[in-house]
């Protein structure tokens, strides 16, 4: 997502600019999401992830060409989680 998301913090031999994804599982359990709670919804994160050099633009791309059934359906199961 770029430097200017970076929260500075290491984790073991990850760095600032290192990132180590945590398991979808338990996600409905969420109040928020992302890392620092910054999206509200999972559609939010998402298209959040679609900044300019971010290396998941290519997916968000891909999510946002889907059609509105099949983006609901993908946002109702990963909503399962």
């Amino acid at each position: 997502m770029g430097p200017g998301y970076s929260d500075g913090l290491r984790e073991f031999e990850a760095g600032y600019a290192d990132w180590r994804t945590p398991p979808l599982l338990g996600l409905r359990h969420m109040p928020r999401y992302m890392h620092d709670g910054r999206a509200a919804t999972i559609e939010q994160a998402i298209e959040l992830h679609g900044a300019p050099g971010s290396e998941a633009l290519e997916s968000v791309d891909r999510f946002q060409a889907l059609g509105d059934r099949e983006r609901a359906t993908l946002i109702e199961f990963v909503s399962a989680l």
